[in-house]
């Protein structure tokens, strides 16, 4: 009943401000009348942005809104930005913290790889640019949502990730890139280092990976994937990176060690960015082999021992 009282209150003071101070107060209740929603592209690459219209300034209406808009709707046509129907959010709980407990339906767990990446990533997004919400937490029933390696993810902000979005930014910046090719006889890996001037929204692993794709310029050093390779999406998180690219990547492979050009993307992006490990899918799919030993479907590290010595 208080929780009422206080809050018809605060609706009868702001309808005062606006007869008041009419010109302000439009503009701010223009502004926090539209909430972002962040779905993945068609391609299922990376994550575009809608402007939608709040139905309530109440935060947890608002919550209930955003739900909607993710959740799969009965009949409606297939959607690759919607959750899918046993995957569902089932329930939710807003703390006093400003931590926003998001339940899935078991279904969840299904989702995988970058795409379940992208979808995480696109629902934190959604809901932390709500004052009142601080974080997302993630729970599949009733349990913790866990990586790939097991490990509990915890509460996620928007810094959690870090992919390309949709962008008609111009900034543009310069870099020094250290990238991994190989020697002659395709065993070994040569860092080659690189000044780069790229736009400032795409990230840094996104670049050193086409710049490794474009190929050498240091006489000695050779290819490690063919320059036809097209890198569909990659995201960031939790110090791991998800690298997925065309089937060029493996139908396409060059005559080298297989190992060679899955160590010359894993260094080259370690070597870049603040990632520990990189995950390489091809078309979405992780259950991937290069050959008959070599499997995809793996978190590699950073590997010394391929490096040759100077």
């Amino acid at each position: 009943m208080r929780k009422q009282i206080k809050r018809t209150a605060g609706l009868w003071i702001a309808a005062v401000l606006l007869a008041a101070w009419p010109c302000h107060a439009q503009q701010t209740d223009s502004d926090e009348s539209r909430i972002t929603l962040y779905r993945i592209n068609s391609a299922e690459t990376q994550l575009e942005s809608e402007s939608v219209k709040r139905n309530s300034s109440d935060v947890r209406e608002t919550v209930e809104q955003m739900i909607a808009a993710f959740n799969p709707v009965e009949g409606a046509a297939e959607n690759s930005a919607v959750l899918p129907d046993n995957g569902k959010i089932i329930a939710w709980n807003l703390t006093e913290e400003g931590v926003l407990e998001l339940h899935f339906d078991t279904g969840y767990r299904e989702t995988a790889g970058t795409r379940e990446v992208l979808v995480r990533a696109g629902i934190v997004k959604t809901f932390v640019q709500l004052p009142e919400i601080n974080a997302v937490h993630f729970l599949v029933g009733e349990d913790e949502l866990t990586s790939q390696k097991g490990e509990e993810l915890g509460s996620m902000t928007g810094d959690s990730f870090v992919e390309l979005f949709s962008s008609d930014r111009d900034s543009y910046r310069y870099d020094t890139f250290t990238l991994y090719f190989t020697d002659k006889n395709g065993t070994k890996l040569l860092p080659e280092t690189r000044r780069v001037y790229y736009r400032s929204s795409i990230p840094k692993a996104r670049v050193a990976l086409e710049q490794l794709a474009k190929g050498p310029i240091d006489k000695g050093h050779y290819p490690t994937i063919p320059d036809s390779t097209e890198l569909r999406s990659v995201i960031l998180s939790d110090r791991v990176c998800y690298a997925d690219f065309d089937r060029v990547f493996v139908e396409q492979r060059l005559e080298i060690d297989p190992l060679t050009a899955v160590y010359s993307v894993v260094n080259t992006v370690i070597a870049n960015t603040e990632t520990d490990k990189v995950e390489i899918s091809i078309a979405g799919n992780a259950d991937v082999k290069m050959d008959e030993e070599t499997d995809l479907y793996n978190f590699y590290q950073w590997n010394e021992e391929l490096i040759a010595e100077e």
